[in-house]
């Protein structure tokens, strides 16, 4: 409940964010491919988890236009793929869940990478050296902030231990966040350089 609230409420600050500072129409076609992409769902067989096949556009939209931005896009992603539940997994806690917890991950991994690139230590002009590990910390927090809290809430009420769960049915996962983080990494790049 406390995971979902603080979810809800990074949902509530990003679409007033996005509201009083408009990202502009490649936001709303990068929102549109989300929720698209979020109905291209795969189902990971024998398991209640899915993925969508969408990372790399949501991960474009919080590393160009920022955490709100991106947040906004992962929760139209996952309540499209959360529509397309088959209705004995279709709750309203389900839905609640998958609608404010991954755009909370993608929230906080965006903030770091922000803070790496503008005010931390890599800060300066977007370059291939200055980038690569601020990507590699967004990839690598995205991906296991999102993939532990799926995990914890699928083994609660379960006779199914965390580690295995996650070992077994997200550890696979890694490559679509990184591979979805280089792709917007060379996204960005190549905006920086007004290509």
């Amino acid at each position: 409940a406390a995971t979902m609230g603080a979810g809800a409420a990074v949902l509530v600050a990003s679409a007033i964010q996005v509201v009083r500072d408009p990202p502009g129409l490649a936001w709303l076609a990068l929102f549109a491919m989300a929720c698209v992409a979020g109905a291209a769902v795969v189902r990971m067989r024998g398991f209640p988890a899915s993925f969508s096949p969408s990372e790399a556009v949501t991960i474009t939209a919080a590393l160009v236009f920022g955490p709100a931005a991106g947040a906004l896009c992962v929760a139209g992603d996952t309540l499209a793929s959360s529509l397309g539940l088959s209705r004995p997994h279709r709750t309203p806690t389900t839905l609640l869940f998958n609608v404010t917890v991954p755009p909370l991950a993608m929230w906080l991994a965006a903030h770091l990478f922000v803070w790496m690139t503008r005010l931390g230590p890599f800060a300066g002009p977007p370059r291939v050296e200055s980038i690569v590990l601020p990507l590699a910390v967004f990839a690598t927090v995205y991906f296991l902030l999102n993939s532990g809290l799926v995990a914890g809430a699928i083994t609660i009420g379960r006779e199914a231990r965390f580690g295995r769960v996650w070992r077994e049915h997200f550890a696979p996962l890694w490559l679509t966040h990184f591979g979805g983080t280089s792709v917007a990494g060379l996204l960005l790049l190549f905006m920086t350089a007004g290509l």
